[in-house]
């Protein structure tokens, strides 16, 4: 395991240890580091540079169905702990552009490393946007993707609007709704860290009833897909 790997490797674990289950991690300053732009691209490099840690990424990274690349570089079991990158790369090479209102399993906290983005809170309640509530079911690696089904309606309305730039961090805990709307015309680029799951499902909204199937297959990227993205998430950390 390289240095920048097993530096992160270890600080994560430590936090995760010390029970990551709220967002006070925003203030953790051994977090501060390993999330920032410098200490990215080393670890990106690093990945880049290592067939076997690149495969093992591109094994648990794919584009994710709300409209961005998720790139797993660090993943653990013991303690549970996830780093990952997030990609919004400009005019729509994602696919999906428009991300669902959710909620997440788990406390987490993001750093914005280059780029823009908007981040919007939200509340059930009576009077606001009429939406569809599928079940969420976690995406089978296996399969290679995710389960919504939809079980009921709500309203929603929309609480805060945040908009995120270079050294924008934040932490979130899991029952906030929200979502990300990439802003500007470059490529937006995060750096986030999630923790042990604390609640069996995350909730999901969405204007329709129908959805789309293929929304709901997300393949691993090859090996060369991921390497190819790396090296643009590299340049662009070069260029912030």
């Amino acid at each position: 395991m390289s240095e920048y790997i097993r530096r992160a490797h270890r600080v994560l674990a430590d936090v995760a240890l010390d029970r990551a289950s709220s967002v006070t991690t925003y203030v953790d300053g051994r977090l501060t580091e390993i999330l920032g732009v410098d200490y990215a691209s080393r670890l990106v490099r690093e990945i880049l540079n290592d067939d076997r840690a690149l495969a093992e990424t591109a094994a648990r990274s794919y584009t994710h169905s709300n409209g961005f690349d998720k790139m797993t570089l660090l993943s653990s079991r013991e303690p549970e702990f996830k780093l990952r990158l997030h990609a919004w790369w400009p005019d729509g090479r994602n696919g999906r552009n428009a991300e669902f209102i959710h909620s997440h399993r788990w406390f987490f906290r993001s750093t914005t490393l280059c780029g823009s983005a908007h981040v919007e809170t939200f509340t059930e309640r009576d009077g606001g946007e009429p939406v569809y509530r599928p079940e969420y079911q976690p995406r089978d690696a296996a399969r290679e993707r995710y389960g919504l089904r939809v079980v009921g309606r709500s309203s929603l309305a929309s609480d805060l609007m945040l908009t995120l730039t270079p050294g924008s961090t934040y932490a979130m805990g899991p029952e906030l709704l929200h979502r990300v709307i990439q802003a500007g015309d470059s490529v937006s680029i995060t750096l986030f860290v999630r923790w042990a799951a604390t609640h069996p499902t995350a909730s999901v909204f969405a204007k329709s009833p129908i959805l789309d199937e293929g929304i709901l297959s997300v393949p691993s990227f090859t090996p060369d897909e991921l390497r190819s993205k790396l090296e643009n998430v590299v340049a662009a950390l070069d260029r912030s």
